[in-house]
């Protein structure tokens, strides 16, 4: 599939005591939508110079004191629903999931469309004396 993954850390880093599996799952979910939303707009072999990209961005200016922000972009074909639509079809029919679960412990999920070819998905975790070190 030829895509670019682009994972972008700062220090300091943290590390999460609780619900780490499943918010793996939850990051893993909006990768595979990234990804369903790269192979629905570039179909075949297009000819052009712009690239499949996922960008994945765990930095200080996406946190405030008490919440970092997991940002996932991509640049595939724009989402048709948002995690709002318990109905949305493929490809973010498994984001209303991933954001209920999120909301359990007071974590959020945002999917938008940044620009006219960059779709956005912002998850939010509250951190908590019980949830890092």
């Amino acid at each position: 599939e030829r895509i670019n993954l682009n994972v972008n850390f700062d220090d300091p880093a943290f590390i999460l005591r609780n619900h780490v599996s499943d918010l793996q799952l939850v990051i893993l979910s909006a990768l595979q939508n990234s990804r369903t939303a790269l192979n629905s707009r570039f179909t075949g072999s297009e000819a052009g110079t712009e690239r499949k990209t996922i960008e994945i961005t765990f930095n200080e200016s996406l946190q405030d004191s008490n919440t970092i922000n997991i940002e996932i972009s991509d640049n595939g074909a724009a989402h048709s629903k948002t995690a709002e639509s318990h109905k949305a079809p493929r490809p973010w029919h498994n984001m209303s999931f991933c954001k209920q679960f999120l909301q359990t412990f007071g974590g959020t999920l945002n999917l938008s469309r940044k620009s006219d070819k960059t779709n956005l998905c912002i998850i939010s975790i509250p951190l908590t004396e019980e949830n890092t070190r």
